[in-house]
């Protein structure tokens, strides 16, 4: 049994690996402090727990609609080795335990949100968080360090 979290982007639900999920927590919006000269993705920085993570808008970093005018964020913290970062999106569902194994994408899987899914189970799709913070250090020279 592999153990999932589900959390829903755009209407859209998707599972992330438990292993890789350091805590979960709803915010106010207005805890997120926005840092000029950033990505779009880039939401700002929330403090928590005497740190600092960046918090990135899963939305827009997976190509869908943007996290826009909510009162409070579903926040995700991502831990991969030593880098850390939050993830923002609009709820948390449940944890799931599944003993199926990933299965490779159907043929109409969206082709932007292919770099950074694992596969799918059942009807929801498996994200990569390494896939998610390697593709935001490549795209942007600006976030060079996401665990400060």
């Amino acid at each position: 049994m592999v153990a999932y979290l589900e959390i829903q982007v755009s209407q859209i639900p998707f599972l992330l690996p438990m292993e890789n999920i350091q805590e979960v927590l709803y915010i106010a919006a207005s805890l997120v402090v926005p840092v000029t000269a950033m990505p779009s993705s880039v939401l700002g920085l929330l403090s928590h727990h005497s740190r600092i993570y960046w918090t990135l808008d899963l939305g827009k970093v997976l190509g869908l609609s943007p996290l826009v005018h909510l009162p409070k964020y579903a926040v995700t913290i991502l831990s991969m080795g030593e880098e850390i970062m939050a993830i923002a999106s609009e709820e948390i569902n449940s944890i799931h335990q599944i003993s199926e194994p990933i299965q490779a994408l159907p043929a109409d899987t969206l082709p932007h949100l292919i770099p950074y899914l694992n596969g799918y189970i059942h009807s929801w799709m498996v994200l990569n968080p390494q896939s998610i913070l390697k593709s935001l250090i490549s795209n942007y020279d600006s976030v060079t360090n996401l665990a400060n």
